[in-house]
């Protein structure tokens, strides 16, 4: 099983958006981004976690075919009777997450399936008769190939879209033109996530400057970097 990032499920982020689907009453949520490496699965699992947390039955769905992140241990990914796997119990990481989880689909005609308008909205619906919500892990726009079930076909299926966006990084043209697939597709988008990821947090920048000053007032830096280190507050704004 591939290692993922596993974002903790009370996060500041994560409870902005688990309270504005919570409002938004959508019990079907595609997530997406523009490019690959923006935080698509990483968000899947935190919001599928902070669900769980509030007693919520919910399933992950993985549909990146060219990056799944759920995995089991069988090789056949479909039965005879059901296009896509049955729901089951999935680890994540070594043992830090388990969710309910549908790996994504290998077989060429089951993707083929997929494809056509009316059949994953017919699929999601029979999930919804068992779980409250459906999260799905979609494949970003500009890495979509042949071999895989367009993302705006995916994310139209739902009844919500939420897009991830990696500061500093996705270009204002890039988000635009992704935008334009989605309306064009028939997909709502409820939402976007601004992942900082790659910008220092506040702790951590407070903390280069005390190892500055370490030197010059070794006791004084000592406190401070344990403040700062303990700070709920700076908790938050991490």
């Amino acid at each position: 099983m591939k290692k993922r990032e596993i974002i903790p499920s009370q996060h500041m982020e994560i409870e902005s958006i688990f309270y504005h689907t919570l409002n938004g009453n959508k019990r079907s949520i595609a997530i997406t981004s523009t490019n690959p490496g923006e935080g698509v699965s990483t968000l899947a699992l935190a919001l599928t976690q902070r669900h769980l947390l509030a007693g919520h039955r919910t399933l992950l769905v993985d549909l990146n075919l060219q990056n799944p992140t759920l995995q089991t241990l069988f090789d056949d990914d479909t039965s005879t009777t059901e296009l896509l796997s049955p729901p089951q119990l999935i680890n994540i990481g070594n043992g830090d997450a388990t969710v309910m989880g549908v790996v994504a689909p290998k077989r060429r005609e089951t993707i083929l399936k997929l494809r056509k308008p009316g059949v994953l909205e017919t699929v999601i619906q029979q999930w919804l008769e068992e779980y409250e919500l459906v999260i799905i892990d979609t494949i970003p726009f500009n890495a979509a190939s042949s071999n895989n079930i367009p993302t705006e076909r995916i994310c139209a299926a739902c009844e919500s879209t939420l897009l991830t966006i990696l500061c500093g990084v996705t270009t204002a043209a890039s988000i635009e033109h992704t935008t334009e697939q989605l309306k064009a597709g028939g997909a709502t988008l409820s939402g976007t996530l601004l992942n900082d990821r790659d910008n220092p947090s506040l702790r951590s920048e407070l903390l280069r400057e005390v190892r500055r000053i370490t030197p010059l007032l070794p006791r004084t830096a000592e406190r401070l970097g344990q403040w700062i280190k303990q700070s709920r507050l700076l908790s938050l704004a991490t």
